[in-house]
């Protein structure tokens, strides 16, 4: 186990990802009986995080999670994301958001609530003080980005802190390790990696 960043949860090293839950864009989709069986067994393996986000599925990810996470309290951790893909964000489409992944999931809060895909021009000032407003209302524990860098980190340190960021992380995709770890590191900011297999080409099951 390990905490997440200075102040997060306590995690274990490898969660679940619920990426093609609902939906798989490469292969054949497992049925949501096998889904669910899949998060069950990753749980009783030791994992105490499931990540997903309203945009996997269109939603249908966050749906099938829901079931899990209420037979498992206290065993598991819902991590979930909003995509500001194609539109602009403003405080009430957070707002409303995390209202949609709750309801969707089933549960009165989230652990770890993230901005997903930031899109140009995002008023970080704006979106990031209304993230924090998620925590006062309690509607998450703990708030975090996905898919950044150095520049947005420190806009939103400087309102409340960053408890994580999500990049893309693998042997074939080390673009933060130099730089971007170690800085996080000494902030207090924890790092979860997507894509540790890259999607399949470290596994042998994706050859192109």
């Amino acid at each position: 186990m390990r905490t997440l960043g200075s102040k997060g949860p306590e995690i274990s090293v490898v969660g679940y990802g619920a990426w093609e839950a609902g939906g798989a864009l490469w292969g054949t989709a497992p049925s949501d009986r096998q889904l669910q069986d899949a998060m069950r067994a990753a749980i009783d393996a030791g994992c105490n995080w499931i990540d997903t986000a309203e945009i996997y599925g269109r939603g249908r990810s966050e749906e099938l999670v829901g079931p899990v996470a209420n037979e498992r309290q206290g065993e598991v951790s819902i991590f979930t994301k909003f995509a500001p893909t194609g539109s602009t964000v403003t405080p009430d489409r957070i707002a409303k958001a995390i209202r949609g992944s709750l309801q969707r999931l089933g549960l009165d809060h989230v652990d770890l609530y993230q901005i997903h895909w930031p899109t140009p021009g995002l008023d970080w000032e704006e979106v990031w003080g209304a993230m924090a407003g998620l925590v006062d209302e309690g509607l998450t524990r703990f708030i975090g980005l996905s898919n950044v860098g150095k520049e947005e980190v420190e806009r939103c340190e400087a309102i409340r802190h960053v408890d994580s960021v999500q990049n893309q992380f693998s042997l074939l995709h080390q673009e933060d390790r130099d730089e971007l770890l170690p800085w996080l590191e000494e902030r207090g900011v924890g790092y979860l990696a997507y894509g540790p297999l890259a999607f399949g080409l470290l596994t042998g099951a994706i050859t192109a």
